[in-house]
């Protein structure tokens, strides 16, 4: 297949282009860009819907999100996600000093912008194929995916009135959450899962974002409010005097929502059933045969 492109002197060119999969169905658009280092993507967009089925585990399984590690199970496992900004985090910076110190227009501020698209180009790249690889290996081991409703607009929030009364290694510390946030993307990651369980047979849940799922225990229900301060990593209920693991704890209680959820819409179902059962005989009941 190739793309054509018109140049500057609106010659017509053939490019060759690397196919990263075998084009199947019929093609329904063609999309081409060139991006700020000089490469031409092309995409495709065809009418063929890609399936996959995964063989069935019959596993539920809850998750709770942390920042290290990315993901804890309701099983006490832990999912651990690469830092790739942090690896480059000092080179960008560096890069944006040298920016802020070059003239509008000039040829050199051009020169690093390209550079320092091609260093998150990279990160993009980088995050994508962990992200791919761990929904895809969730996908594979679990038949319900349960996760905790992130409210990602807050948990990124720069709140300036409530570091105002922080200490400066407090202030730190919430400056190192906030990266690490935009590099992990959990919310991105959730999508990715959602998209290859449609496309593998596999379920993904997503609860209530208010529903305090760290706080409660989920022995007794008992709601802990210390909790909110997230230095607090164990405890011990009051009431029924369980032992709990904050992330493992929260992933229990995310599926033990799920379970709750699941058996209320069966037996809103079941209900309805019965209703349709109902109808159906006191129609047969009332009708009349006329000969």
């Amino acid at each position: 297949v190739s793309a054509f492109l018109l140049n500057r002197s609106s010659d017509l060119l053939v490019n060759r282009f690397f196919a990263s999969r075998k084009i199947e169905g019929k093609v329904k658009t063609c999309t081409i860009r060139r991006d700020r280092e000089g490469n031409i993507w092309t995409h495709i967009v065809t009418d063929h819907t890609p399936h996959e089925e995964f063989p069935k585990t019959g596993i539920e399984m809850g998750f709770d999100f942390g920042s290290d590690p990315f993901f804890t199970d309701s099983d006490g496992n832990k999912w651990y996600a690469p830092a790739i900004l942090g690896k480059h985090f000092a080179e960008l910076r560096k890069l944006d000093k040298r920016i802020g110190r070059c003239k509008d227009g000039s040829k050199n501020k051009e020169r690093l912008y390209a550079e320092k698209q091609t260093i998150e180009r990279r990160i993009r790249d980088a995050r994508d194929n962990w992200q791919l690889k761990m929904a895809r290996e969730m996908c594979r081991r679990f038949d319900v995916m349960c996760f905790e409703g992130l409210n990602l607009a807050e948990m990124g929030e720069h709140n300036k009135e409530k570091e105002k009364d922080m200490a400066p290694l407090e202030k730190g510390n919430m400056k190192k959450w906030r990266r690490k946030l935009r590099d992990y993307a959990p919310g991105a990651f959730i999508e990715k899962v959602k998209w290859i369980a449609k496309k593998t047979g596999k379920t993904v849940w997503i609860g209530d974002k208010w529903d305090a799922t760290t706080q409660k225990c989920h022995e007794c229900g008992y709601r802990n409010k210390t909790l909110k301060n997230p230095k607090i990593k164990k405890w011990v209920c009051p009431v029924c005097g369980a032992v709990h693991h904050r992330d493992i704890n929260a992933a229990k209680n995310v599926l033990a929502a799920y379970r709750a959820w699941k058996a209320e819409q069966e037996k809103k179902t079941s209900k309805k059933v019965k209703n349709d059962l109902k109808g159906d005989e006191s129609c047969a009941g009332g009708a009349s045969s006329v000969d």
